[in-house]
């Protein structure tokens, strides 16, 4: 979801904004999965909820500065949407997501 945000802070040349904030979300990120196996002994989902805890601090983290800097947010989506054009590419990526959902069935 901040995708968007990093890219518009990459092409305006925001390198001190960038590393602070991607700085700061690895942080967040490492304060999560320590704190989840070392007090809450949640083992390997504590890394699952580390990276949620990078991706929602990025998110927020770039939503701020760009707010900040009067910036539209709606501006910086693309102009078409999320609509994705190339049909073998939506194709590919629903064979591949479903392949990956098939694996992880109980096989009996």
């Amino acid at each position: 979801l901040s995708e968007p945000l990093f890219v518009a802070a990459q092409a305006q040349l925001e390198y001190r904004a960038r590393s602070l904030i991607e700085g700061l979300a690895v942080f967040f990120r490492c304060v999560v999965q320590f704190l989840g196996v070392m007090a809450f002994n949640l083992n390997l989902i504590a890394f699952a909820y580390g990276y949620v805890a990078y991706a929602g601090c990025l998110l927020a983290c770039y939503v701020v500065f760009f707010l900040r800097r009067g910036v539209d947010l709606i501006e910086l989506m693309p102009s078409d949407g999320f609509r994705i054009a190339d049909r073998n590419l939506v194709t590919l990526a629903s064979d591949l997501s479903f392949q990956q959902v098939w694996k992880r069935l109980p096989s009996r």
